[in-house]
């Protein structure tokens, strides 16, 4: 079975990155992983989901999402999407994260903004952050 960590906002009220470096997604807490029984290492499928993006504004941006185990400092992944005026879709991000034996993972996403800010998430939504995280099991072969 894996151990699952949640963290979710709802939104009420219209917002997007406007910093020019990773700041924390507003809402959102870290998933510390610690927590689960991680001697051997692992596996965690991670999922990070802001709903829908509009850009009515802009006239050219780069919009990234980082994802970082601050315990360590490591990228899990850094995403990036250029727009302009007219960008709209679903802001989703998913990855895989093999966490190392003997660590204590804590997640935390952020976000950033280069060129025109101008990329706004409209509620209703809910800003979701999640990990399911699987422990590593030492299997025995031949005994």
């Amino acid at each position: 079975m894996p151990s699952v960590f949640v963290s979710t906002f709802p939104l009420t009220g219209d917002t997007g990155p406007n910093s020019a470096t990773y700041v924390p997604i507003p809402g959102l807490g870290t998933l510390d992983l610690s927590t689960a029984s991680l001697s051997g290492g692992g596996v965690a499928l991670i999922n990070l989901y802001l709903g829908w993006g509009f850009s009515s504004e802009s006239t050219g941006f780069t919009f990234y999402i980082t994802i970082v185990d601050t315990a360590t400092g490591y990228t899990v992944i850094e995403s990036g999407q250029g727009g302009t005026i007219g960008l709209n879709g679903i802001i989703n991000v998913s990855t895989v994260y093999n966490i190392p034996a003997n660590s204590q993972p804590v997640l935390q996403a952020s976000w950033k903004i280069l060129g025109e800010h101008g990329l706004e998430i409209f509620p209703p939504t809910i800003f979701s952050f999640t990990a399911q995280v699987y422990p590593t099991i030492d299997v025995v072969v031949g005994e």
